[in-house]
C-alpha cells in the first residue's frame, strides 16, 4: 500500500521556526536523531506533530524525498511541514491521529558521516494494529563541529505487494539485487553512479577532471560536504557547483609540479530497497603516477531513482586524518 496524504512519514522536520534548538539527547547520535524522529510523529487525535522537535533534527539545507511508486516529490523542510498540515485537522472530532515506528535498522558511521537505512510500520493512533504501510526511510547524516549530529536529507520508499521489504530489513522478501534502469551505464544502478563518480575525479597529469559527467550525476538540489579537515576547520555545505569551484581553486593543470590525481574505491558495502539506497564507500587516493596512498576515507552517498535512472541526493565524507583509522568492516577482505 502507498502512502496516502492523510497518512504522511516520519519527514515532517520542519522549519516552524527558524531557532529551534534540540532536546537533550536527540542530536547525541545518529541513532539518537532517528528515534527523536520518530517519537514526534506519534500524535495522538486532538494533537498536533511536534514540528519544533523535528526542525531541530535537520541542517538548514536539508532535502526531504519521497520516491514512491506514486511518483517523486522533493521538500525542503518548510515546504513539506505545510504540505502535511494542509492534510492535518486535530480540531476535527474525528481525527485519528497517526503513528510511524521503527521496526528494523541498518547503521553505517565513520567519523562524522553515517547513514541510517530505517524499516518503519505506520497506522492511525486510534487503530494502531491496523497497518497502514511499511517501508524504508534513508537517512543522510553528518556530525557538526559542535558534537551534534543533524540529518543532511531523508529519502523513502514503500512496499507493495510485488516488491516486499526484504528479509535483510526485517521484512519478508527475498533479498534480489537491485534492477537495473535503462540508458546510460552510469545511471543505471547505484553501484554504476558511484563508479562514474570516482572515474570524474581521476585525472593524468595536464589534463582536466571530467566536470561536465560529475554534475549530471547530482540531483539539481544535491549538497556535498567535505569533512572540516579539507577546509579548514570550518563546516560547510556544498552544492556541486561551489564543489567543483573549490578544487579547482586548488587545482594546477600543466607545469612541471602537476602529477595529476586519482581517488578509487577499494570496498563499498551497498543499502538498497526500491527507489532509495545508500553506498559507504572506502577510497583511497594518490597522485596518477603512484602507487603512494597519500590518504584514506569514506565517501556516504546517498541516491533516488527517478526519471527512469540514480540520481546522487547528498555526499559527505571523512579521512583518516581527523576521523581515525577506518574500521575493518569497511576495509577490503
Amino acid at each position: 500500500m502507498r502512502r496516502t496524504l492523510l497518512v504522511l512519514p516520519l519527514l515532517v522536520a520542519l522549519v516552524a521556526t527558524a531557532h529551534a534548538q534540540p532536546r537533550a539527547g536527540d542530536t547525541a547520535s545518529p541513532e539518537a536523531v532517528v528515534a527523536a524522529g520518530y517519537a514526534s510523529l506519534q500524535r495522538p487525535p486532538g494533537e498536533a506533530y511536534d514540528w519544533d522537535r523535528d526542525l531541530a533534527l535537520f541542517l538548514p539545507q536539508g532535502i526531504l524525498i519521497a520516491a514512491t511508486g506514486d511518483g517523486f516529490s522533493l521538500w525542503t523542510p518548510t515546504v513539506f511541514s505545510r504540505f502535511v498540515d494542509s492534510y492535518t485537522d486535530p480540531d476535527d472530532p474525528d481525527d485519528p491521529g497517526f503513528a510511524e515506528w521503527e521496526t528494523h535498522q541498518t547503521v553505517h558511521r565513520y567519523g562524522d558521516v553515517a547513514v541510517v537505512f530505517s524499516t518503519y510500520e505506520k497506522a492511525l493512533w486510534t487503530s494502531r494494529d491496523d497497518i497502514l504501510g511499511r517501508g524504508v526511510n534513508s537517512h543522510q547524516l553528518v556530525r557538526r563541529p559542535d558534537g551534534t549530529w543533524r540529518i543532511v536529507s531523508i529519502v523513502w520508499d514503500e512496499e507493495t505487494d510485488e516488491t516486499p521489504l526484504p528479509a535483510r530489513y526485517g521484512g519478508s522478501g527475498p533479498d534480489t539485487p537491485p534492477r537495473p534502469s535503462p540508458g546510460p551505464t552510469d545511471y543505471a544502478t547505484p553501484r554504476s553512479v558511484v563508479d562514474a563518480l570516482y572515474e570524474t575525479v581521476q585525472r593524468a597529469p595536464g589534463d582536466h577532471f571530467d566536470w561536465a559527467r560529475m554534475r549530471s550525476l547530482f540531483l539539481p538540489q544535491a549538497v556535498l560536504i567535505p569533512n572540516t579537515e579539507q577546509r579548514g576547520g570550518q563546516f560547510t555545505v556544498e552544492t556541486p557547483g561551489a564543489f567543483i569551484a573549490l578544487v579547482d581553486r586548488f587545482t594546477t593543470v600543466g607545469g612541471e609540479g602537476d602529477r595529476g590525481f586519482a581517488e578509487e574505491e577499494v570496498h563499498a558495502v551497498v543499502e538498497q530497497f526500491g527507489d532509495v539506497a545508500h553506498v559507504f564507500s572506502t577510497y583511497e587516493k594518490r597522485y596518477y603516477d603512484s602507487d603512494e596512498v597519500l590518504g584514506r576515507g569514506i565517501n556516504s552517498v546517498q541516491l533516488v531513482r527517478h526519471d527512469g535512472r540514480w540520481w546522487i541526493v547528498g555526499m559527505a565524507w571523512d579521512e583518516e586524518d581527523g576521523a581515525g583509522p577506518i574500521p575493518e568492516a569497511y576495509l577490503p577482505d
